[in-house]
């Protein structure tokens, strides 16, 4: 058991140094992009890398965390849907509800520049996101240690945003359907969603 615990946060410090680190300036190929809509992109496919390759490792134990027959059941995107209002809600209640919540905007981007926002928020960070900090979460056998595991990923999660007592509920949420479903792409599918929702609407 200790030595599982030492491997799962190798890992996640190993990931977590690769999400956070300063690269050298022969890894950052994404070039007349504005840096804010492709924010640690170098970083986050280093992230990827390293966890498809921990997943070739270990792959055969835990490949029932990414099996695609949860997105058959009706109850995962009634949970989502909850989550993500909860998570409004409380969001809301921290900050106040301003008289533009829930206001549409359009970023004025180019189709290019709209194009790498979009593949950046709503593909590339949730997946890199949630294997980061709900997918060990997900594989730590003991019950002791996943809620651990719950508050320890979700308050790093949200210190690692600009408002983080705004995202620890996102953190927490995500953390819920991560559990509740044992697989990875629940908490993925509403990552997604929720950096959708708050790009277009003002929540």
């Amino acid at each position: 058991m200790f030595k599982k615990a030492i491997l799962f946060l190798t890992i996640f410090v190993t990931a977590f140094v690769l999400e956070t680190a300063k690269l050298p300036d022969v890894f950052y190929f994404i070039q007349g992009i504005p840096r804010p809509l492709v924010f640690k992109l170098e970083n986050r496919f280093l992230v990827l890398i390293f966890f498809m390759f921990m997943i070739l490792l270990f792959g055969k134990k835990y490949i029932h965390v990414f099996s695609l027959d949860v997105l058959k059941e009706k109850k995962m995107y009634m949970w989502i849907t909850i989550t993500l209002i909860c998570v409004t809600f409380l969001k809301q209640t921290i900050i106040g509800f301003e008289d533009t919540f829930g206001l549409i905007r359009l970023p004025q981007l180019t189709t290019l520049h709209l194009f790498f926002l979009l593949l950046n928020v709503c593909l590339i960070v949730p997946i890199q996101e949630e294997l980061l900090y709900r997918g060990l979460l997900i594989i730590v056998p003991s019950k002791r240690w996943k809620l651990v595991m719950f508050f320890f990923s979700s308050i790093t999660f949200a210190f690692l945003h600009t408002y983080p007592l705004q995202i620890i509920w996102l953190g927490l949420g995500l953390g819920v359907l991560a559990l509740r479903f044992n697989n990875i792409w629940v908490p993925i599918i509403a990552h997604s969603l929720w950096n959708l929702l708050v790009t277009y609407i003002n929540l």
